[in-house]
């Protein structure tokens, strides 16, 4: 399952512009944009211990703060999740929709991830990618 994920998103991989997320509470990651800005993937790494509050939601940069993105957990990931909620559970499946700005200024609250794990995302907008 992983393959043909990385066939279909190598364009995307190799193509776009490159993104850090801010490490917070142990929880940082990287990404890639495409450059019209419609498709993105980013993984979400929870390197450290679990923290004891609610970490802070998640922004994704280099969005179009314009489009409209649905966000949902690509590929056949099998996630050890912590108190996720039903709205969290559906990025495994359907996903979640979210307007750019939004996804880049307040950000996603995730499920809570296992120390040394890592949640994949992808965002896309219903004209891109």
């Amino acid at each position: 399952g992983w393959i043909a994920e990385h066939k279909r998103l190598r364009p995307l991989l190799h193509g776009g512009t490159p993104w850090r997320l801010p490490v917070v509470d142990g929880r940082g990651g990287h990404g890639v944009v495409a450059a019209d800005r419609r498709h993105a993937l980013f993984a979400v790494v929870r390197e450290g211990r679990q923290p004891t509050r609610q970490p802070p939601p998640v922004p994704f940069p280099g969005l179009d703060p314009e489009a409209v993105y649905r966000v949902r957990a690509p590929g056949p990931q099998r996630l050890v999740l912590h108190k996720a909620t039903a709205a969290q559970l559906a990025l495994l499946g359907d996903g979640i929709v979210a307007g750019g700005a939004a996804l880049m200024h307040v950000g996603m609250t995730l499920p809570e991830l296992q120390p040394e794990t890592a949640l994949l995302l992808e965002l896309q907008s219903p004209s891109g990618g």
